[in-house]
């Protein structure tokens, strides 16, 4: 039998323990793998423009959903007026208020996401300005200085010239990970708990030394202090200074990202990890960008009606709906309580019968379709036909309603009043001089009857046309 050496066995449980540190590690960082790949300031510059944009770019994504809503609703009131089934109209009523409803909670939900988003946007783009200007001002270049000395009694002042023009140490390149964009996952990730910042004392690390170089009109000069002090090294330089050179910059340093907590003990449910701030705090500006991050993040998490809310099921099981069924159906008039499981479920099945049986067929007539209806209503001279979402957009909205409710009113009926109370008087045992004297009566056979003209009148319908 062939056997694995166990050294062999100990080295692959030794490789995979140290990837699984390595793994471990990397996801205990920020938890985001992107913001992970943080190194250096220049990249965190970079790291919060994308992150800027798309904190805006989620900040837009509910912000439909109101405007949908209230369109969904106006086009089911619509719908209500035109029917002419009490317990369907009724229905469609209904629904077309809990839409409203879901409409106004979208207003309120999107506005306060968007608010917290756009600040965190707004911060995370003034972050990114910060560095951007960092890392241009740091290499300068200068002008040649002709004057460079201003002697007075014991002292020398050495001056450069001006700053000729600047470079920039953070260019596209500089700011990727390995050749690649820093994407901005993070933004609305629930496992990012920390943020990678170059503090202050980080960022001055980036600044670099300047060397001037003076050179003497003969070689005497030597460089006898160990330390490079002052009095050693220039004293021993005897001749006059014949020229100086323009400052030039030494190498810049590297500030380091450090990890800061968004959260509270890195806990969401904790709340923000800073959420009083002095203004005189060193890190004041930090931890407020800090503050408006975890306040996105929160925002981030926030459901906004929408109309994918709209289901046959959701509305079915609605108990608004339920109670406004019972109230206007008259199959359901004697249901004392609709909030009783059978009484419920009975109208929950009429529901779902009255909307095409199926989430699917409900979807199909009642959100796609119903849009490009066709819609005709009397209009200010002439007849109007419109789209029924058009309608709906439309301030003339409540007169198409108005019209509809209109056609299905129930007329008054004053002819068919008029000819049962002419009847009445020609009671067949009324009197003959009574019965003479009616203009409406007529004598015959013994008897007081309605004239022959009024006969077909009192047997005819009261038809009514819009």
């Amino acid at each position: 039998m062939h056997r694995i050496p166990l050294n062999y066995d100990i080295q692959t449980l030794t490789a995979l323990f140290a990837v699984l540190i390595r793994i471990t590690q990397a996801q205990s960082q920020t938890g985001d793998a992107e913001h992970n790949k943080l190194q250096t300031a220049c990249q965190e510059g970079a790291a919060a423009a994308a992150l800027s944009e798309r904190y805006e770019q989620l900040a837009k994504t509910t912000a439909d959903n109101a405007r949908t809503l209230m369109i969904t609703s106006a086009m089911w009131q619509q719908k209500a007026a035109e029917t002419s089934d009490p317990a369907k109209a009724s229905t469609l009523t209904a629904i077309s208020e809990v839409a409203s409803s879901f409409a106004l909670q979208a207003l309120t939900k999107d506005s306060e996401r968007e608010t917290k988003m756009t600040a965190a946007s707004k911060r995370l783009a003034e972050r990114e300005a910060f560095l951007d200007g960092v890392h241009y001002v740091i290499k300068q270049t200068f002008n040649k200085q002709t004057n460079p000395f201003k002697a007075s009694a014991a002292t020398l002042e050495v001056r450069s010239g001006g700053a000729k023009n600047l470079t920039n140490t953070c260019d596209k390149a500089a700011g990727k990970a390995n050749g690649k964009d820093i994407q901005p996952s993070a933004a609305g990730t629930p496992a990012w708990k920390k943020l990678k910042y170059s503090t202050d004392r980080e960022i001055v690390k980036l600044v670099p030394t300047q060397k001037v170089t003076l050179t003497f009109g003969g070689s005497g000069c030597s460089n006898t202090d160990t330390d490079n002090g002052y009095g050693g090294t220039v004293s021993s330089c005897n001749t006059g200074i014949s020229s100086t050179s323009e400052p030039t910059i030494d190498t810049i340093g590297t500030a380091t990202p450090k990890l800061e907590s968004i959260y509270e003990q890195n806990t969401p449910s904790k709340g923000c990890a800073h959420k009083a701030i002095d203004a005189d705090d060193n890190d004041a500006e930090m931890k407020r960008l800090l503050k408006t991050i975890c306040e996105a993040q929160k925002a981030a998490a926030i459901t906004v009606p929408s109309i994918s809310d709209l289901t046959l099921e959701n509305l079915s099981s609605n108990p608004a709906v339920i109670l406004a069924v019972r109230n206007a159906a008259p199959q359901f008039h004697n249901l004392h309580n609709s909030s009783e499981n059978k009484a419920t479920d009975k109208i929950k099945n009429y529901i779902k019968e009255a909307f095409g049986t199926t989430p699917k067929k409900f979807t199909e007539l009642f959100i796609e379709k119903i849009k490009d209806e066709d819609v005709s209503y009397r209009g200010p001279k002439e007849t109007a036909k419109v789209k029924r979402q058009a309608l709906a957009e439309q301030q003339e909205a409540g007169a198409g309603i108005t019209y509809f409710q209109e056609k299905k009113a129930v007329k008054p009926q004053a002819e068919t009043a008029k000819t049962s109370s002419t009847a009445k008087k020609c009671k067949a045992d009324t009197d003959e001089n009574e019965c003479t004297a009616d203009k409406d009566c007529a004598y015959k056979d013994g008897k007081c009857k309605l004239k022959e003209g009024l006969k077909g009148k009192e047997m005819m319908p009261n038809l009514q046309t819009p």
